[in-house]
């Protein structure tokens, strides 16, 4: 009994049921290096899988609408949704974007019924703004007076005349919008700019004013464009020959008086000289389609997002007269025709544009949002633009085609730089999409 006793005592003591504390302070203390070390790797890492898996989305959802365009034969666009869009002193909240919308193409607009007309006439109002003088017309006065006013009857134009009111009111979106699309016919295109409004401070006509030689937008700054019809289709003041007396013929070409036919009009220059029908092709509108949010953290950076190798067209347009106030803030809609290609961008000013290159979208990281230094290099949040985790968007306006592709590195900056439209930015903004000209993307990393 004695030596069994002995026995058993020697068998518990040695079948331990528990680790030391000294034990247990060493596993963990090994368990926190290894967190200390893997962590950052691991948060990177899905920061990283974040931003490309985000990146895909939009790039699928653009590519969507792209598809839906071609299917069913009619324009079909993205919103960029900008998060404000008051006038205001330039911030984050006016160069971000959180969700991409869709908008879906609207019949182009021709009246009301087949009485529906628009009466071409040369307004001595608008003479010489975004015109472009013609060399050697052969004629003793050097400044053409171009068609480029439509005149219509609001009880036959109804859309026009409801624009015409809204635009009167300051009211926002109206179903015919400055920078539309108006087709004559033979399929000459021309943009409506600067003005749509009531005939003479009356309700019962409404005039539209354009330029035929014209069929990309106005340049914000100049009223021109370097994208033009050739010149055929003017109206020359010929005092010396005519005393200002101008002929259109039954298709709408200026012909000498000579030779005008039995369809031709007569009048003075500011006399209505033909009557044609028209087609108003309308920017899309807002589609029902739920939109696409970005997760928490990203943020489409509207300051770096433009078209071109330098441009950033999307960014807020500061004032020239008060530094550091933003005045332009619109949303961006990118629109693709029936054909899949890119029929127009609208940029931040709410001006139409045909695009001048490859359209660039900056997606990046909220803290990235620094529009107090578009440059900076901070560690712990550095701008968008500096940060090589931030990836483009990008689409190819002759095939609608859409990639990600990777930032590359730019060069460090000392300059504290808060306006988007500000020279020294440019040069930065090409070597971001350095890769992207490489057709170097992430889609498949």
């Amino acid at each position: 009994m004695l030596i069994h006793g002995k026995t058993n005592s020697r068998r518990i003591s040695s079948d331990r049921p528990a680790f030391t504390l000294v034990e247990i302070l060493i596993v963990l203390s090994i368990f926190s290096v290894l967190a200390a070390i893997s962590l950052p790797l691991v948060r990177s890492l899905v920061s990283e899988q974040k931003g490309a898996n985000t990146s895909r989305s939009i790039s699928a959802f653009i590519d969507a609408t792209r598809r839906r365009a071609i299917a069913e034969g009619r324009p079909m666009g993205v919103l960029v949704e900008r998060l404000t869009r008051d006038d205001g002193p330039l911030s984050p909240d006016r160069g971000a974007s959180l969700r991409v919308r869709q908008l879906v193409g609207v019949p182009s607009y021709a009246g009301e019924s087949s009485n529906s007309f628009a009466e071409l006439k040369a307004d001595s109002n608008w003479p010489a703004v975004g015109h472009v003088t013609r060399p050697n017309t052969g004629d003793p006065d050097p400044d053409p007076l171009k068609i480029d006013t439509a005149v219509f009857n609001a009880s036959d134009n109804q859309l026009l005349f409801l624009s015409a009111r809204m635009i009167a009111n300051s009211e926002l979106n109206p179903p015919v919008a400055i920078n539309d699309p108006i087709e004559f016919p033979g399929g000459r295109i021309a943009r409506i700019g600067r003005l749509i409004a009531f005939v003479d401070g009356g309700v019962d006509r409404v005039k539209v004013n354009f330029d035929l030689e014209d069929s990309a937008a106005f340049n914000s700054s100049t009223g021109q464009s370097t994208d033009r019809f050739p010149a055929t289709n003017h109206i020359v003041k010929r005092p010396a020959r005519s005393a200002g007396v101008v002929v259109i013929d039954s298709n709408g070409f200026v012909v000498d008086l000579a030779n005008a036919g039995p369809d031709g009009a007569i009048g003075t220059a500011d006399d209505v000289v033909q009557k044609t029908t028209y087609k108003i092709h309308r920017r899309p509108a807002r589609s029902t389609t739920a939109p696409l949010d970005l997760p928490r953290g990203l943020a489409i950076d509207l300051n770096y997002s433009g078209m071109g190798a330098f441009g950033n067209q999307f960014a807020p347009v500061p004032s020239a007269a008060t530094p550091g106030l933003s005045i332009f803030n619109n949303h961006i809609s990118i629109t693709f025709s029936a054909d899949g290609r890119v029929s127009q961008v609208n940029n931040a000013a709410g001006v139409s544009l045909k695009p001048s290159g490859l359209i660039f979208l900056c997606l990046g990281t909220t803290d990235g949002l620094r529009s107090d230094s578009l440059l900076s290099n901070d560690e712990r949040a550095p701008a968008n633009l500096m940060d090589l985790q931030s990836i483009w968007i990008v689409i190819n306006p002759s095939t609608g085609r859409v990639v990600s592709s990777p930032f590359a590195s730019v060069a460090p900056s000392t300059a504290t730089i808060t306006d988007p439209a500000d020279a020294a930015l440019a040069p930065a903004i090409n070597q971001a999409r350095f890769f992207a000209f490489l057709s170097d993307t992430v889609d498949d990393k």
